[in-house]
């Protein structure tokens, strides 16, 4: 919950809630990192599946300018994921089941 301050090129984020503010590391860094190492993996199978990262905002937190590049809502990633199933090849259908079953949620900032 509460208001979020950052962008996607911003070293931290900032989230307020009422009178409290907590600074953390802008986790599209990590996010990049990951799927920077998840496409070396997936390239090093010789699969060559393209990979895209994104941070997926759940619960009632909002930013305050608009979702960053890279961020998206539960609702969002749903569609986009819909999206995929046409688009990704009968080749690469196999690997995209893989994926899908392994999502992590991680979270990057749990304080109540």
């Amino acid at each position: 919950s509460g208001v979020l301050h950052g962008s996607d090129f911003s070293q931290d984020w900032t989230r307020f809630e009422g009178n409290e503010r907590y600074e953390f590391e802008n986790p599209l860094r990590r996010v990049h990192t990951l799927a920077s190492t998840l496409d070396q993996l997936i390239l090093g199978e010789k699969v060559g599946v393209p990979t895209e990262g994104f941070l997926v905002l759940t619960g009632t937190a909002k930013f305050s300018k608009g979702l960053p590049q890279g961020v998206m809502d539960e609702a969002a990633l749903r569609a986009w994921l819909a999206l995929q199933k046409g688009v990704i090849s009968t080749r690469h259908q196999a690997v995209w089941n893989v994926l899908l079953t392994r999502v992590a949620c991680v979270p990057v900032l749990n304080q109540s």
